[in-house]
């Protein structure tokens, strides 16, 4: 079975129905899914509009770019500092100056 990529638009457009009563089983073959991804998509999506839903993935996404940003620099730094990478799971606050801390906004106002 072949994967559909389905828009943020046509997935709330299908739970508005699911919500104003159609039956989940109906609106899903309507769309050539699962009753099982319309539930998936109702935990995600629920009681989101269109714009909510669009700045919801813009914040996932910067997220995600941030962590990188984070690991590469925490990586920078040790390297810098002249130690190994002893463990992913050092504690990203331990290993990054004050400075990215704080733009990050994960430290304290004092540099």
């Amino acid at each position: 079975m072949s994967r559909t990529r389905h828009t943020e638009a046509e997935v709330i457009a299908v739970l508005k129905q699911v919500e104003a009563g159609r039956k989940a089983e109906d609106a899903a073959r309507e769309v050539g899914v699962s009753k099982h991804t319309i539930y998936a998509w109702k935990a995600k999506y629920g009681g989101m509009d269109m714009n909510e839903a669009r700045e919801v993935k813009q914040l996932r996404e910067e997220n995600g770019r941030l962590k990188k940003l984070v690991a590469d620099l925490s990586l920078d730094k040790d390297a810098l500092a002249g130690g190994q990478v002893t463990h992913k799971r050092d504690s990203v606050q331990q290993i990054l100056s004050p400075a990215v801390q704080f733009i990050l906004g994960t430290g304290t106002r004092e540099l």
